[in-house]
């Protein structure tokens, strides 16, 4: 998991989205890529991936991150 920030704003649905969240399984090669904003708070985050990965897939075993602080943080 990763996110690629400090891209042109665009709205969509009247929110502004100004980053990707970019999500890669290993194992198939699958990438899903996540409109998001930058101000994401770990909560949001936890409930994007639930909602986005989760509901598609079972858990995985072990999850690797860039350990950005978001990864880090407690909420």
């Amino acid at each position: 998991m990763d996110f690629i920030i400090e891209l042109p704003p665009v709205i969509q649905k009247g929110i502004i989205y100004d980053s990707i969240l970019v999500i890669l399984n290993c194992y198939t090669k699958l990438a899903k890529y996540f409109s998001c904003m930058t101000s994401i708070t770990a909560s949001d985050f936890a409930e994007l991936f639930i909602d986005a990965i989760l509901s598609d897939y079972d858990l995985s075993s072990s999850i690797i991150s860039d350990r950005d602080k978001l990864f880090t943080s407690h909420y």
